[in-house]
């Protein structure tokens, strides 16, 4: 008898489940017999991406925005990739989709690099260092800013301040009163720019900063400033220096910095190769909040985002010119005494 109900029992839930099946199964198959999509695993796919080469502040920020962008895109894989320029016009290169570059890495875009239009966000004249014979084919993302590195040891207490014999050389002699902490408001006014004639030497890490500072030096001393030597390198103790602010906070808490304007020589660039929504999605994360905001805390200078670049920004054309013919062109029109804005303009 109770292997009969047993028997009944199993027949009775048979029935049940067969008459449930088809309302079970259309929930995850289409009409057309098709699993649905959502049961499918995300298609996976790689986006290759090339870096020409690293800029001191950005290495490990490319890595981690990739990653980043990874997680927002089920089924992606980025493939970053260290890669040199030259692959770009090779004749049997397979193109990557992305390209990261730095200023002066590439020197003929229109071989492998596509045409872009200008994001709706960017003002023209923010991108305008990435275009080659009226076309953009570099998008800037973040640049290197660049601030005069001075040792607190230039400034002296108040009440010991220098007496000038010669009323020409008062620019050089102003010593203001000692800055207290890191917060002090320090200007090119206040410097005394008799240390740096001591010196015999201007020291800057590239030739933009190098132009840079020529700029702020006041007009009536130009002709002394034309007699100091131009050396391109990282600041060493004691000295004062153009530098990256990467470089300054490095340095320690005996120097001050002074803002320059808003310029860099060194720019990190994103171009397109292949037309693909993820690569356009890439572009978009690249010029995003979060990923303008990772760029600041890594001591860059981004092309996005508030009010600290809200004014122009100059930064060489990506194509024009390499790093060592940069410099070169810069140190060539300090020593001419050539007004500073024009060498700059030279580079656009």
């Amino acid at each position: 008898m109770n292997r009969r109900l047993s028997i009944l029992s199993a027949l009775l839930a048979t029935a049940l489940l067969l008459y449930s099946m088809p309302g079970l199964l259309t929930r995850y198959f289409s009409s057309t017999g098709r699993t649905d999509e959502r049961l499918k695993p995300a298609r996976g796919r790689t986006m290759v991406v090339w870096v020409t080469s690293w800029m001191e502040e950005d290495r490990k920020l490319i890595a981690s925005l990739c990653t980043a962008f990874e997680k927002q895109r089920p089924g992606l894989r980025i493939y970053l990739r260290r890669a040199d320029a030259q692959e770009l016009s090779a004749p049997d290169a397979v193109l990557p989709d992305v390209v990261l570059h730095v200023t002066g890495d590439i020197s003929s875009p229109t071989d492998g690099l596509m045409p872009m239009a200008l994001p709706e966000e960017m003002q023209s004249g923010r991108a305008a260092s990435g275009c080659c014979q009226g076309r953009q084919y570099g998008i800037p993302l973040w640049y290197s800013p660049m601030v005069f590195s001075v040792p607190k040891a230039w400034f002296i207490p108040e009440g010991q301040q220098e007496q000038m014999n010669e009323p020409g050389q008062a620019y050089f002699s102003q010593k203001p009163v000692q800055p207290e902490g890191t917060t002090a408001t320090v200007s090119f006014a206040d410097l005394p720019w008799n240390r740096m004639l001591e010196a015999g030497q201007v020291v800057s890490e590239n030739g933009v900063g190098l132009c840079l500072l020529t700029l702020e030096c006041p007009l009536p001393l130009r002709q002394e400033w034309r007699k100091l030597s131009p050396i391109l390198r990282k600041p060493e103790d004691g000295e004062a220096a153009v530098c990256s602010l990467r470089t300054h906070q490095a340095r320690g808490q005996e120097v001050l910095a002074l803002s320059l304007p808003y310029a860099g020589q060194q720019a990190r660039y994103v171009s397109l190769c292949r037309e693909g929504e993820d690569a356009a999605a890439f572009l978009r994360f690249l010029l995003g909040g979060e990923a303008q905001q990772a760029a600041r805390e890594a001591l860059l200078a981004p092309m996005m985002g508030d009010t600290e670049t809200a004014e122009e920004v100059f930064l060489p054309n990506a194509f024009l010119m390499d790093q060592t013919n940069v410099n070169q062109h810069c140190l060539q029109g300090v020593a001419a005494g050539e007004d500073p804005v024009a060498t700059l303009l030279k580079l656009r």
